[in-house]
């Protein structure tokens, strides 16, 4: 099949994972850089070269993949579709909200929903309420991870020294965006836990507690050297945003794991469907491949107790990297995407 994404590629993150893996399964993809385009032109220009860079495509798509899309504006996407009346036009929306809003009470988006053959959903909490709203065009495919990246890399000593801590977290700071990961990062850092924090500022600087600013590198980390930021690392922290939603385990988990890194993170809603992880009240044991804590004391245990028994540490970061390879990589969703179309 001939295939044709539209989305963010300069970034070097999702977009080239999917095309590469797309590639790695023997199709011919062609891609454009529709966030690129409206950052560098502006949002009404962006969408006149968007249009442009498909003549030069070679021959018509099968497949035209878009990745979320919301910096294109809605005759863009009909006109796309028009011009390529017999591909299939597919979204991967990687998230709960547009615009600032969750995706189901978006209601101007809707109709810009519809447009789509299939909408598939990287969470499934929100492909099953957007189904439940109507949309019978609406699938789930999950996040996953890219290995020559995510994977395990080679480290010199310098680089050992300098990713390695026993506690980090890599994501980005900032009130009011991130209430709970300042909160549960304050009381990490009060406990006199070393912990090194990987990502950017948002927002105002004043906002972000002077302990937590102290710990933070300002420096993000992506693909390989984030891997040497979880391999390197004896705990890896997750803080998902919405953990009431099914499944909406941020894409953290998959890269983290497939380093090699253990994880540790909040009780996401469904997370069991998908690792096997501690219930509440339970031990902690090796068996597993995520570890979960249930709030803010139990965090503290858990890091507690994991910084104190290498083996069980080590054994639950080999089972959940185990497991990344064999059903979460990019390629696999690939494979799924195009069963759901063949069907």
């Amino acid at each position: 099949m001939k295939w044709l994404i539209l989305g963010q590629m300069r970034d070097l993150q999702t977009g080239m994972y999917i095309v590469e893996s797309i590639e790695k399964l023997g199709h011919d993809v062609a891609f454009v850089d529709t966030r690129a385009l409206v950052e560098d032109k502006g949002a009404i220009d962006g969408q006149t070269y968007i249009l442009a860079e498909l003549n030069e495509l070679e021959s018509p798509p099968d497949v035209m993949m878009v990745l979320k899309g919301l910096e294109m504006m809605p005759e863009t996407i009909k006109t796309i579709k028009a011009r390529f009346p017999d591909a299939k036009l597919i979204n991967w929306f990687f998230d709960v909200q547009l615009a600032g809003t969750d995706i189901w009470n978006n209601t101007s988006y809707h109709p810009t929903l519809e447009l789509y053959d299939y909408f598939f959903c990287s969470l499934d909490g929100v492909a099953d309420i957007l189904r439940d709203k109507g949309f019978d065009n609406v699938y789930h495919v999950g996040e996953a991870c890219f290995p020559p990246l995510h994977g395990e890399q080679y480290c010199n000593n310098f680089q050992e020294t300098k990713y390695g801590e026993d506690v980090s977290f890599v994501g980005s700071i900032g009130l009011p965006f991130h209430s709970n990961r300042i909160k549960y990062l304050a009381r990490i850092i009060k406990e006199g836990f070393n912990i090194n924090i990987w990502g950017s500022l948002v927002g105002d600087v004043k906002t972000v507690p002077l302990n937590i600013r102290h710990r933070m590198t300002g420096t993000q980390v992506i693909n390989d050297v984030h891997s040497m930021v979880c391999q390197n690392s004896l705990v890896n922290l997750g803080f998902d945003g919405r953990p009431d939603i099914e499944g909406s385990m941020s894409a953290r988990i998959y890269r983290v794991l497939c380093a090699g890194g253990l994880y540790l993170t909040t009780a996401t809603k469904g997370i069991d469907k998908y690792f096997k992880v501690n219930n509440e009240g339970e031990d902690i044991t090796s068996d597993q491949e995520v570890v979960v804590f249930y709030d803010e004391s139990d965090l503290i245990n858990k890091l507690d107790f994991l910084l104190e028994h290498e083996d069980i540490r080590k054994s639950i970061a080999k089972n959940g990297q185990k497991k990344v390879l064999n059903e979460h990589t990019f390629v696999q969703k690939i494979e799924e995407i195009i069963e759901v179309i063949k069907q």
